[in-house]
Order: C-alpha cells, then sequence, then structure tokens
C-alpha cells in the first residue's frame, strides 16, 4: 500500500522540520478512514505544486500536525487544457467533474445554458460549490495531480465567451462539442484550450449562432450522441490523446 496523500494549505517557502497544523476534515480522514496512528507516514500537497513526505504527529484526539521531512521534486504546471461544462442533475455531474481532473484539466468552468434543467438559485449555492470543491481535491489526492484545478461560478455562454474563460491569454483556442459539427481533427495546436460541452438537451439554436459568430469550431466525437456527463471525458481524452498526453 502506497503512503497516503492529502491536500492541505501550506506555504510553499516551508521547510523540511516544519510543522503543518491539519484541519480536522483531514485529520479525521487519515485516523479514522485510513487507520494511521502517530509517527505515520503521509504525504502533503497544498495544490500549487509543492509536495512534501510527512510524519504525522499528534496534537490531540481530533487534530494531529505533520511534521515535513522530505520534499518531492518539483513539477510544472498543467498545460492549460480547460472545459465549459454546462450544469446537469445528478450524480453523473459529480463524476464528470471528478474524472477531468484525473484526465488532468487545469480549470473547471460551470455553465448555465438555455437548456440547462438546474435550477438558477441553486447554481450558486456555496454547498454545492464546497462539494464540487471536495470531489476536485479528492481527484487530485487520488490521481497525483499537484495543481488544483480552478472551479468558476456558473455563468452564461455569452459570459464565457467573453473572457475566453479567464484563460488569460489572447488567442486561446476554444473548441465547442455537438453531433451536429464536424469530426474533431485528430490532432490540434497545443496552445491555451477550452473546450465547451452542453446539458443533456444539447446547445439551443442561439447559442450555436454565438459560436458561430465568435469563429468557434463546433466538433463532434463520433456518430453516437454521447450523454451529457460523457462528453467533456471523451472530449478531454481527444485533445490529450491528439498531444501525446503532454502536460
Amino acid at each position: 500500500m502506497g503512503t497516503s496523500r492529502v491536500l492541505v494549505d501550506f506555504s510553499p517557502t516551508c521547510g523540511a522540520g516544519d510543522e503543518i497544523d491539519l484541519p480536522e476534515e483531514v485529520t479525521r480522514h487519515l485516523v479514522t478512514v485510513l487507520r494511521l496512528r502517530e509517527n505515520g507516514l503521509v504525504r502533503l500537497c497544498n495544490g500549487k505544486g509543492t509536495e512534501w513526505e510527512a510524519t504525522l504527529l499528534a496534537a490531540s484526539k481530533k487534530r494531529y500536525r505533520a511534521r515535513l521531512t522530505t520534499a518531492l521534486p518539483a513539477v510544472s504546471p498543467p498545460f492549460p487544457l480547460a472545459i465549459g461544462v454546462a450544469l446537469i442533475k445528478g450524480d453523473g455531474f459529480d463524476r464528470a467533474i471528478q474524472k477531468s481532473v484525473e484526465l488532468g484539466v487545469a480549470a473547471i468552468h460551470l455553465l448555465q445554458t438555455d437548456h440547462t434543467t438546474v435550477r438558477r438559485e441553486s447554481t450558486h449555492d456555496v454547498k454545492r460549490m464546497h462539494h464540487l470543491q471536495r470531489i476536485i481535491a479528492s481527484a487530485c489526492e487520488q490521481s497525483g495531480t499537484r495543481y488544483l484545478p480552478e472551479l468558476y461560478a456558473p455563468v452564461s455562454l455569452a459570459q464565457c465567451l467573453a473572457n475566453q474563460a479567464g484563460l488569460g491569454e489572447t488567442g486561446a483556442h476554444v473548441l465547442a462539442f455537438d453531433p451536429s459539427g464536424e469530426p474533431l481533427p485528430l490532432t490540434l495546436p497545443r496552445r491555451r484550450t477550452l473546450l465547451l460541452t452542453g446539458p443533456e438537451g444539447g446547445w439551443s439554436n442561439h447559442e450555436l449562432e454565438q459560436m458561430s459568430t465568435a469563429g468557434i469550431p463546433v466538433c463532434r466525437l463520433g456518430s453516437q450522441i454521447l450523454r451529457a456527463e460523457t462528453a467533456p471525458l471523451a472530449a478531454l481524452a481527444a485533445v490529450r490523446h491528439g498531444w501525446g498526453w503532454q502536460d
């Protein structure tokens, strides 16, 4: 069994011998779920690229600390591949977010589209956003991802296109996916990229017109009609494969 790995917020300037206070939620997971005890080994990642091997220290029954021992070699940030994914109901959406992290996405932008069935007032719910953040963190811990993907609150497609989803660079490559589109090219330029996938009911005609006006290519992923939670995963895998699975 490998060393347990958890995300904890700590400064990248921390050094060997420094002690990090672990949140109660993290302590409960390590002690109750993973059955670790004092002097147990754990890996701490801060979600910003820094990761340490550490030793657990009992501060109380409910709170532990970890003493940093060995820094892991630095890694480069992931290539900025983002998704704009329409909100959908049910556990399928949680799985789509989880698997997107495993596939190396750097940012996740939630979309409130014309055919979105999730009620508008519920999309900004703090508890729901916290729930998705925990799914993202857990997926990072499991997959070995060093950099925690950004999660952005729901916006309309128009708002997303207006700022190119915050990718921060003029000329970011934006692709939308719909069964009516052209086949996805086998290879794509390896540059900042945003992939847009719609809800269960698909993009509206108005949204497709917005994409056309913005010069955004609309592509399809094979001849099958994919479920809303499957499309972002297929799109991410296809693009990353075309890039040779480089980060």
